[in-house]
């Protein structure tokens, strides 16, 4: 081993690193406006349905449901891209180590509706014949401008009509 480290010291390293990616994936997530939420999704992603995930051990239903749906297709994932360790699986091949884990380490339920989708839809969309619509964020953001901009005029409307209440009711000889 080069520079002097043992092999042992370079492993628990990278575990070190390994076991840490959830928070510094969340806390990177969290700084960027309007994925905030999805920070949750990519800390828990690693827990485990039995408890014995991490960074927190959190078991069953206790771990975030989004977080839960990630960690299998974050799984499909990693089972079906080249690593630089191994060739990525068939999806077939996923598919049976997914199925495997339900239950241990994936919430049986979502591993029941991930049992729904044939391979051959994941395959699509590795090979850009299905293309997933994902709005873009200039639209996100005129809709998050033009919903405060009716909750500031829905405001304003309600201030103007108690105003007018008050008006009636003071030449109405009431207030």
């Amino acid at each position: 081993m080069a520079l002097g480290y043992r092999e042992s010291q370079v492993k628990a390293a990278v575990a070190e690193l390994v076991a840490d990616h959830p928070d510094d994936g969340a806390d990177l997530v969290a700084k960027i406006p309007g994925l905030e939420v999805a920070a949750t999704i990519v800390r828990y992603h690693h827990e485990r349905w039995d408890g014995q995930g991490y960074p927190d051990g959190l078991e069953g239903d206790a771990i975030p449901l989004a977080a839960r749906v990630f960690a299998v297709a974050d799984a499909l994932d990693a089972l079906t891209t080249d690593r630089p360790y191994r060739p990525a699986s068939s999806f077939g091949d996923a598919r049976h180590e997914v199925l495997r884990g339900a239950g241990s380490q994936f919430d049986p339920v979502v591993v029941a509706a991930y049992r729904q989708i044939p391979d051959r839809r994941f395959e699509a969309l590795r090979e850009g014949e299905i293309v997933l619509h994902v709005p873009d964020r200039d639209a996100r953001q005129r809709d998050l401008v033009a919903r405060r901009q009716i909750a500031d005029q829905s405001d304003d409307l309600l201030a103007a009509r108690a105003h007018l209440r008050q008006q009636l009711a003071a030449a109405a000889g009431l207030g």
